[in-house]
């Protein structure tokens, strides 16, 4: 929807031809109201719902902005995230202004998730660990603090899971630092650490 081609590559994931390498790519990139061309996920969702009949309640789901962006500059998964943290390093500024609009348009296409009846919201950090310290803080959490608050402000008591993978002994506290109601957990903790050390509840 922002304007850059990608596809689904079997047993690899995501994969993007053109990767974003220059500022003029990101001013290029649409806006947050090009979320109105997933229609056809706003409708899936519709349709589930329907189906779902009350049943169980029915997730909602983005990839976290800094995801998109690990995705956007390195063209597919990576064991290193070289090229992304190199921007985020050392581009700064660059980063900020991509990060801005994943973000903008995250919180238009969660938005249009729960007007089409979806009951609550995660926020999927594929790979939050990769980064440690202060960086984390600014790229992993402060984008899914700033998503949360505006899909909690626009729809008051709307629950949000926050998962950032591979957070390992950040997880303690996040989420309440990021205002979700909710983290979830990899398996890179065990189960006895997470209920020693994990606070549950708001």
């Amino acid at each position: 929807a922002l304007g850059l081609d990608y596809e689904m590559i079997k047993g690899k994931g995501p994969n993007f031809p053109e990767v974003i390498t220059s500022d003029a790519q990101v001013e290029k990139l649409r806006g947050a109201s090009a979320a109105s061309e997933l229609q056809y996920v706003y409708d899936a969702i519709r349709i589930t719902k329907k189906e779902l009949n009350g049943r169980v309640p029915l997730i909602g789901f983005a990839g976290a902005p800094l995801t998109i962006f690990c995705y956007m500059i390195e063209g597919s998964g990576s064991k290193t995230f070289s090229k992304a943290k190199k921007a985020l390093y050392q581009r700064p500024d660059f980063s900020a202004r991509l990060l801005q609009k994943i973000t903008d348009i995250s919180i238009a296409y969660l938005k249009n998730q729960i007007e089409s009846g979806a009951d609550l919201m995660q926020i999927f950090d594929s790979w939050a660990g990769s980064l440690s310290g202060e960086d984390f803080a600014r790229y992993a959490v402060a984008p899914a603090k700033r998503i949360t608050a505006e899909l909690k402000a626009r729809h008051p008591g709307l629950p949000v899971i926050a998962f950032p993978r591979g957070a390992g002994e950040k997880y303690v506290g996040l989420h309440q630092e990021i205002g979700a109601d909710c983290i979830a957990l990899d398996d890179g903790v065990t189960p006895e650490w997470a209920a020693a050390n994990v606070q549950t509840g708001g």
